[in-house]
Protein backbone atom coordinates (compact mmCIF):
# COMPACT_ATOMS: atom_id res chain seq x y z
CA UNK A 1 0.00 0.00 0.00
CA UNK A 2 1.60 3.60 -1.21
CA UNK A 3 1.42 6.16 1.40
CA UNK A 4 0.59 9.90 0.84
CA UNK A 5 2.34 12.89 1.34
CA UNK A 6 -0.31 13.88 3.59
CA UNK A 7 -0.62 11.54 6.29
CA UNK A 8 -0.44 12.58 9.56
CA UNK A 9 2.32 11.45 11.60
CA UNK A 10 1.00 8.50 14.11
CA UNK A 11 1.25 9.50 17.76
CA UNK A 12 2.63 6.04 18.89
CA UNK A 13 6.18 7.34 17.21
CA UNK A 14 5.86 10.90 18.94
CA UNK A 15 7.37 11.17 22.73
CA UNK A 16 5.31 13.16 24.27
CA UNK A 17 5.26 14.61 27.64
CA UNK A 18 2.32 12.99 30.10
CA UNK A 19 -1.04 15.42 30.45
CA UNK A 20 -1.30 17.59 33.41
CA UNK A 21 -3.19 15.92 36.20
CA UNK A 22 -7.06 16.67 35.94
CA UNK A 23 -9.68 14.79 38.08
CA UNK A 24 -13.24 15.29 36.72
CA UNK A 25 -14.40 14.39 40.35
CA UNK A 26 -12.90 17.72 41.70
CA UNK A 27 -12.02 19.85 38.72
CA UNK A 28 -15.49 20.66 36.59
CA UNK A 29 -16.19 20.54 33.10
CA UNK A 30 -15.55 24.30 32.85
CA UNK A 31 -11.78 23.56 33.80
CA UNK A 32 -11.72 21.02 31.43
CA UNK A 33 -10.48 23.21 28.52
CA UNK A 34 -7.85 25.14 30.46
CA UNK A 35 -6.76 21.71 31.12
CA UNK A 36 -6.93 20.87 27.66
CA UNK A 37 -5.15 24.19 26.51
CA UNK A 38 -2.81 24.07 28.87
CA UNK A 39 -1.68 20.62 27.89
CA UNK A 40 -1.46 21.76 24.52
CA UNK A 41 0.15 24.73 25.26
CA UNK A 42 2.83 22.34 27.24
CA UNK A 43 3.47 21.17 23.26
CA UNK A 44 4.36 23.80 21.64
CA UNK A 45 8.29 24.86 20.93
CA UNK A 46 10.25 26.44 23.21
CA UNK A 47 12.02 28.60 21.16
CA UNK A 48 8.40 29.97 19.65
CA UNK A 49 7.37 33.83 19.57
CA UNK A 50 4.01 34.54 20.60
CA UNK A 51 1.98 37.68 19.47
CA UNK A 52 0.32 40.23 21.85
CA UNK A 53 -2.46 42.36 20.98
CA UNK A 54 -2.00 45.45 19.52
CA UNK A 55 1.26 44.21 17.49
CA UNK A 56 1.36 44.60 13.56
CA UNK A 57 2.63 41.39 11.24
CA UNK A 58 2.86 40.53 8.16
CA UNK A 59 2.69 37.53 5.92
CA UNK A 60 6.00 36.19 4.91
CA UNK A 61 4.37 34.23 1.43
CA UNK A 62 0.96 34.28 0.50
CA UNK A 63 -1.11 32.13 2.50
CA UNK A 64 -4.68 31.01 3.57
CA UNK A 65 -6.31 31.70 7.02
CA UNK A 66 -9.26 30.87 8.10
CA UNK A 67 -11.85 33.84 8.56
CA UNK A 68 -14.96 33.94 11.08
CA UNK A 69 -17.94 35.95 10.67
CA UNK A 70 -19.51 37.10 13.54
CA UNK A 71 -24.00 37.40 13.25
CA UNK A 72 -25.62 37.54 16.61
CA UNK A 73 -27.44 34.74 17.92
CA UNK A 74 -26.35 32.69 15.12
CA UNK A 75 -23.77 30.17 14.56
CA UNK A 76 -20.52 31.60 13.79
CA UNK A 77 -20.04 31.44 9.74
CA UNK A 78 -16.44 30.85 8.49
CA UNK A 79 -14.57 29.36 5.98
CA UNK A 80 -10.49 30.39 4.51
CA UNK A 81 -9.85 33.13 2.97
CA UNK A 82 -6.64 34.20 0.92
CA UNK A 83 -3.94 36.77 1.92
CA UNK A 84 -0.90 37.90 0.08
CA UNK A 85 2.84 37.92 0.44
CA UNK A 86 3.36 41.36 2.56
CA UNK A 87 -0.06 41.94 4.04
CA UNK A 88 -0.28 43.66 7.29
CA UNK A 89 -2.38 42.31 10.32
CA UNK A 90 -3.45 43.48 13.76
CA UNK A 91 -3.25 40.82 16.40
CA UNK A 92 -6.80 40.68 19.00
CA UNK A 93 -5.68 37.91 20.68
CA UNK A 94 -5.12 38.95 24.50
CA UNK A 95 -3.63 35.87 26.21
CA UNK A 96 0.25 35.98 26.66
CA UNK A 97 0.41 32.26 25.35
CA UNK A 98 -2.01 32.00 22.45
CA UNK A 99 -2.67 28.75 20.81
CA UNK A 100 -5.18 30.17 18.61
CA UNK A 101 -3.99 33.59 17.14
CA UNK A 102 -6.82 36.01 16.47
CA UNK A 103 -6.41 38.95 13.93
CA UNK A 104 -7.44 41.20 11.35
CA UNK A 105 -6.11 42.23 8.35
CA UNK A 106 -4.74 46.45 8.25
CA UNK A 107 -6.93 46.96 5.24
CA UNK A 108 -9.75 45.39 6.42
CA UNK A 109 -12.27 47.35 4.56
CA UNK A 110 -10.42 46.57 0.93
CA UNK A 111 -10.18 43.37 2.06
CA UNK A 112 -13.42 42.49 3.19
CA UNK A 113 -15.14 41.92 -0.44
CA UNK A 114 -12.64 39.39 -1.12
CA UNK A 115 -12.25 37.68 2.66
CA UNK A 116 -15.89 37.00 3.38
CA UNK A 117 -18.59 35.81 0.75
CA UNK A 118 -21.31 37.89 -0.73
CA UNK A 119 -24.44 35.68 0.80
CA UNK A 120 -22.73 36.17 4.74
CA UNK A 121 -22.24 39.68 3.95
CA UNK A 122 -26.06 39.79 3.15
CA UNK A 123 -26.82 38.07 5.87
CA UNK A 124 -29.29 39.85 8.90
CA UNK A 125 -27.22 41.25 11.79
CA UNK A 126 -24.17 40.75 10.09
CA UNK A 127 -21.38 42.92 11.86
CA UNK A 128 -17.95 41.95 10.76
CA UNK A 129 -15.18 38.94 10.55
CA UNK A 130 -12.03 38.06 12.12
CA UNK A 131 -9.24 36.25 10.87
CA UNK A 132 -7.46 33.38 12.49
CA UNK A 133 -5.08 30.18 12.23
CA UNK A 134 -2.93 27.88 15.52
CA UNK A 135 0.07 29.49 16.28
CA UNK A 136 2.03 26.41 15.60
CA UNK A 137 1.69 22.75 14.94
CA UNK A 138 1.34 19.84 17.72
CA UNK A 139 -0.50 16.23 18.36
CA UNK A 140 -4.08 18.18 18.32
CA UNK A 141 -3.11 19.65 15.05
CA UNK A 142 -6.14 19.65 12.20
CA UNK A 143 -5.30 17.60 9.05
CA UNK A 144 -7.01 20.48 7.46
CA UNK A 145 -5.35 23.27 9.05
CA UNK A 146 -4.28 26.04 6.45
CA UNK A 147 -1.12 26.71 8.26
CA UNK A 148 0.47 27.80 11.74
CA UNK A 149 0.51 31.86 12.45
CA UNK A 150 4.61 31.44 13.44
CA UNK A 151 5.53 29.77 10.23
CA UNK A 152 3.61 32.46 7.73
CA UNK A 153 3.65 35.59 9.94
CA UNK A 154 6.61 38.19 11.28
CA UNK A 155 7.18 40.76 13.73
CA UNK A 156 6.34 44.12 12.35
CA UNK A 157 5.42 46.58 14.96
CA UNK A 158 5.60 45.57 18.77
CA UNK A 159 3.41 47.34 21.20
CA UNK A 160 4.82 49.14 24.26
Amino acid sequence: MQESNNVRPRLNAMKLPPPPKWDETNDGFEDASHWAADYERSLLPSDISFPRAGQIWKTVRDCEVNFIAFIPKTILLGGSARLQEGEQVRIYTHDPKPIHVAFQPIRYDELHSRIVPIDIRNRPGYQYYWLSLSIARTVCWLQDEPGFFHELFSLVEDVA
